[in-house]
């Protein structure tokens, strides 16, 4: 195994995943349409509901492709608290198909919540946009893997080509490029790595000194005057906003460890350094010191995990990940990388010294674990940044509101880089996603922010995470929208929709008309389910009294499509048999007290 050249090196870091600076991108942006290739999302597969006791997930899937050369490998498998995610290769003619992913989201029942595919011409083409020419310094290495796939052309179609494996033992990476079927020219490059799981530890508690989440937003400043960086150094005005808190570590033979059951700090990558090793359980180090990053990285990705588990996701992240808090090379940045964890780096101000850098990175991981191989396309990387800078904002927020809209609040906004927000007065139907994966981060996480504070942290946080799971490789904004309902719909029985609804209406991600609707408080009615609704399910509606209820359900032209009565305290009306559009349901009780709700049908 021959070490990589440097320049491919170089090529492989503009591609992989990293905190909050955009990195210039790489020589290949000649291969971008593949990113930009627009996946379906479906939410019906004929004979599906059964499948869990009566069929087979694959073959239903075969059937609807209906193509006998066509092969459909299962490849990943998640359990989230309200749903199973499976997700399969297509292999056509012996061949796998790259990108050719397939994801299916169901509930636990067996439901259809949505799947995704990109639509493909099977016909074998040969490949009409130029060639981009195989670095001279790779030509001469040896692949350690290499695999015949099909590649999707820019024109249709899928042209012969070559998948090669190449190791990086400097940052402990892979990297796949992959040529035409000579192995001539290079058509697209990027990261490809597998998790290294680490065995669990005893952990006890241990005490440290933090940043929590960091000194600017404890000391409500900006920065500037005595709350400067200045080289890391020893100044009292940002020690003084350490706190002391409790997490837990690893002990053995009279040792407290940089570790537990959820994180396990290294120094896998320079600048050296190594963790700190203790026969007390005070861990006390100011920020001038290395050791005070460690201290700070083990606490807030150790409370995160755990929060996520008080949120009810015991399976996601059900791995140590491991962390090196002086890492990058000395640069400033920091990168998640699924085969080697997460890396901070040390320019301007430290990254390991900022909660919200541990976040959002740590938010990578988060993605990855609950949707592994499906963070492909300029939006799908685009929504993961802007997910990260979500939890980020939501973690500081829940700590300390000041200055919430400024993500990095340390680490960014001063003299070393501008670092981003959660709020925007950006429309979807307005932007162009470009090559770069950051411009438009605020577009989304400020929706995120707006349900925060709408629907609470609590809520918001949940039906992000469950949302995760239905991640699919070139999805867009409008489709991660719709897995955030059916999620509020799973975990909420769609508590929450119309405000989020309207919420991801107003940026221009979902497409509901203004129809003038004002919703009455009078009447003490609750709605549930109305994601469901939107699918051909039953809507249920809960009253505080009894008597006899009148309703009608009206179309965008104010034809009245279903009218009756009742008198039970709970009444559902279903979905099924009514044509897409906006509907309105009008609610009047005998005691002169009404309701009118805004409904969607897809």
């Amino acid at each position: 195994m021959k070490n990589l050249p440097i320049n491919l090196i170089l090529i492989c870091l503009s591609i992989s995943l990293y905190a909050q600076k955009a990195p210039v991108e790489g020589e290949l942006q000649e291969a971008h349409y593949i990113d930009m290739m627009a996946t379906n999302r479906l939410t019906h597969i004929p004979g599906v509901h059964d499948f869990l006791t009566e069929h087979d997930l694959t073959e239903q899937l075969s059937q609807f492709f209906d193509r006998p050369d066509l092969v459909l490998i299962p490849a990943h498998q998640r359990h989230s608290p309200v749903g199973e995610h499976y997700s399969y290769e297509r292999w056509w003619k012996g061949k796998r198909i790259y990108r050719g992913q397939i994801k299916c989201n169901l509930q636990k029942s067996g439901r259809m919540i949505s799947w995704y595919h990109i639509p493909l011409q099977f016909e074998e083409r040969l490949h009409s946009s130029p060639y981009l020419p195989m670095p001279s310094s790779v030509q001469d290495q040896q692949a350690q893997e290499s695999e015949d796939i099909w590649f999707p052309s820019p024109d249709g179609g899928l042209i012969a080509a070559r998948r090669l494996y190449f190791a990086d033992p400097l940052r402990h990476l892979q990297v796949e490029l992959i040529t035409d079927a000579t192995e001539e020219y290079v058509l697209y490059a990027q990261d490809l790595v597998s998790y290294a799981h680490v065995q669990n530890p005893v952990d006890t508690t241990i005490e440290v000194m933090v940043f929590e989440p960091d000194p600017l937003t404890t000391a409500n400043q900006v920065y500037g005057g005595l709350f400067q960086d200045q080289n890391d150094a020893d100044i009292g005005a940002l020690n003084n906003q350490r706190v002391n808190r409790t997490t837990k570590a690893y002990y053995d033979n009279g040792s407290f460890y940089m570790e537990n059951e959820h994180v396990l700090l290294e120094d896998f990558e320079l600048p050296a350094s190594t963790p700190p090793v203790q026969s007390t359980a005070q861990f006390d180090f100011t920020r001038g010191q290395q050791d005070f990053e460690y201290t700070n990285v083990l606490y807030h990705l150790t409370t995160y995990k755990e929060y996520m588990l008080f949120l009810g996701f015991s399976s996601l992240m059900d791995y140590q990940i491991v962390a090196d808090p002086h890492a990058f090379m000395g640069q400033d940045n920091s990168y998640y990388s699924p085969g080697q964890g997460l890396g901070f780096g040390e320019g301007g101000v430290d990254d390991a010294e900022d909660a919200d850098v541990i976040v959002h990175e740590y938010g990578h991981a988060i993605s990855d674990d609950a949707s592994p191989a499906t963070n492909v396309g300029t939006e799908r990387r685009t929504l993961d940044e802007a997910n990260g800078d979500y939890l980020a904002a939501s973690y500081s927020h829940s700590l300390n509101p000041f200055n919430w809209q400024d993500v990095y609040s340390w680490d960014g906004h001063n003299v070393f880089w501008d670092g981003r927000e959660v709020v925007t007065s950006k429309n979807y139907k307005n932007v162009n996603f470009s090559w770069s994966i950051y411009e438009h981060t605020d577009l989304w996480s400020g929706c995120l922010m707006d349900i925060y504070f709408q629907s609470g942290r609590g809520v918001a946080d949940r039906v992000l995470l469950q949302a995760l799971y239905a991640q699919a490789q070139n999805m867009s904004f409008t489709d991660l929208a719709l897995e955030v309902l059916a999620a509020d719909s799973m975990m909420y029985w769609g508590q929450h929709a119309m405000d989020m609804y309207t919420i991801f209406e107003n940026r221009g991600i979902l497409d509901i008309p203004d129809i003038g609707i004002d919703q009455e408080q009078s009447a003490q009615m609750v709605v549930y389910n109305s994601f469901g609704f939107a699918n051909g399910e039953s809507l249920t509606v809960r009253f505080d009294s009894r008597g006899i209820k009148t309703y009608a359900l009206s179309d965008m032209q104010g034809r009245i499509v279903r009218k009756g009565q009742f008198s039970m305290t709970e009444w559902s009306l279903s979905g099924a048999g009514l044509s897409a559009g906006i509907y309105t349901l009008s609610i009047h009780c005998s005691e002169g007290k009404g309701n009118v709700f805004r409904l969607i049908r897809y």
